[in-house]
């Protein structure tokens, strides 16, 4: 399951997860992992402020952030890939 659809599933049940926010933490579950697999880059560096964000975001239950926060991820990966 994407970050994208858990974040609509979460939104439907009104609340995130106990495991999405286990995932949301975890370096090989969270949004950066998951949008640096589909477009490789160099360094993640510039993708690690918006994924503690985003991991907050989800231990908030705020799904407009999080959906947000998750554009701007892959948004940064799209500009900076290989």
């Amino acid at each position: 399951m994407t970050w994208s659809q858990r974040i609509d599933r979460a939104e439907k049940a009104g609340k995130f997860t106990k495991e999405d926010s286990q995932l949301a933490s975890s370096f090989k579950t969270c949004a950066v992992y998951e949008a640096t697999r589909r477009y490789p880059i160099e360094t993640e560096d510039p993708l690690c402020n918006p994924g503690i964000d985003f991991s907050d975001a989800v231990d908030q239950g705020n799904f407009g952030e999080a959906r947000k926060l998750l554009k701007q991820i892959q948004a940064i990966a799209r500009k900076e890939r290989k």
